[in-house]
């Protein structure tokens, strides 16, 4: 655009992709072997303004995937691939600011990277959330932020609409800075989860935690704390912890780690038996790193596990149940000029179910080729 600075103009591109799928339509239940390629397309706009006193930016994509194999029970071979995320920034003042973020998608399920749960569900997902936060200065050394945040999940399957949930939530935090490289953390929340089937569930949190800069090129985060959970008239007492590591090891490499620990409540409900489970204790931990080969070559690794322990069903004939999942995926991107750009992935699935005496397995390996066209 003539006459707008560049960080001010939006960007557009345009990716096409395509790609095999062993297992595209294999359930968390039972798994359905019917491999298949797959042509993914998209129209993708961007807009950053991080130069004015109010920043504002945003990222939406509209496109979908067509399957060429088999189709799956339902009959379909079209899925979405659509998204919008967007953020705001504030400045009341030097001491205080708002800052807010909205994401929409609807696009297949699971989506581990935003971390849904280990659940495979046919059809598409509508996902939403929106989360704002003001923050305060009081003086050099101490904060604190209030923190209203609103978010939910609904399947277009209607047999899997047992599990569309809306969760709203508000916090308070206080923030300490002992020094350039040390802050300490405390916080409060409360979280209302609305359900469509089952029993709805509140939860308390509180947690006291830390960032602490080691280095130039590497930080750590802690919290740990408790969270008080009531369904059903019965509550149930868990611990939290979070904990974070990120060092930039070379000029072109960086890696991130993370490991959390907490009750989420993620597709709780039995069918078959027709009982919830009050407790759902969810680990999850993770790596991801990016590696700049040079300035047209850069990769990216992520590995991600999660296992979730579902226990205290609400009746009898619902069994306890574990569930685990195995998510590494790779990638590279190459830039054949600066408006086109290369992409080639790989990602691996891997989810083990036990409930009672019964097993069942998951897998999943999906690659992909791709051309970017940024215009």
């Amino acid at each position: 655009m003539v006459g707008v600075p560049e960080s001010q103009a939006p960007k557009y591109s345009f990716t096409l992709t395509g790609g095999y799928d062993t297992n595209p339509y294999g359930t968390t239940n039972k798994q359905q072997n019917d491999s298949s390629a797959y042509v993914n397309a998209g129209l993708s706009a961007s807009y950053a303004d991080v130069e004015s006193a109010e920043q504002l930016s945003y990222n939406a994509r509209i496109g979908g995937s067509h399957y060429l194999g088999t189709q799956n029970k339902g009959g379909r071979k079209y899925y979405g691939d659509c998204s919008l995320t967007a953020s705001m920034t504030h400045a009341f003042s030097m001491a205080s600011r708002y800052t807010g973020s909205l994401h929409v998608s609807y696009m297949p399920e699971p989506g581990y990277d935003n971390g849904f749960s280990s659940a495979g569900m046919q059809g598409d997902t509508l996902s939403w959330s929106l989360n704002n936060r003001y923050s305060e200065a009081i003086d050099a050394r101490w904060s604190w932020n209030l923190g209203l945040n609103l978010s939910g999940t609904k399947y277009e399957e209607h047999v899997y609409s047992y599990d569309d949930r809306q969760y709203y939530s508000a916090s308070f935090g206080i923030n300490y800075r002992e020094s350039d490289r040390l802050t300490h953390t405390a916080s409060f929340s409360y979280r209302d989860e609305l359900r469509s089937t089952g029993m709805n569930s509140q939860s308390v949190f509180g947690s006291l935690g830390s960032q602490y800069a080691l280095s130039s090129i590497a930080s750590a985060s802690v919290s740990v704390g408790a969270q008080s959970k009531f369904m059903g008239g019965d509550s149930t007492m868990n611990p939290t912890l979070d904990l974070g590591y990120r060092r930039r090891v070379s000029d072109g490499l960086s890696m991130n780690a993370y490991v959390k620990y907490s009750d989420e409540n993620v597709d709780n409900y039995n069918t078959s038996s027709r009982g919830s489970y009050r407790s759902c204790a969810t680990w999850r931990a993770g790596a991801y790193g990016t590696y700049v080969l040079s300035p047209d070559v850069s990769f990216t690794f992520r590995m991600q596990a999660m296992q979730s322990q579902y226990r205290k069903p609400t009746n009898t004939k619902t069994k306890t149940a574990t569930r685990y999942t195995l998510n590494p995926s790779v990638s590279m991107q190459y830039s054949f000029t600066p408006s086109v750009v290369g992409t080639l992935a790989a990602r691996y699935t891997y989810y083990h179910y036990t409930r009672g005496g019964e097993v069942s397995l998951y897998a999943r390996v999906q690659y992909s080729a791709g051309l970017t066209y940024n215009f």
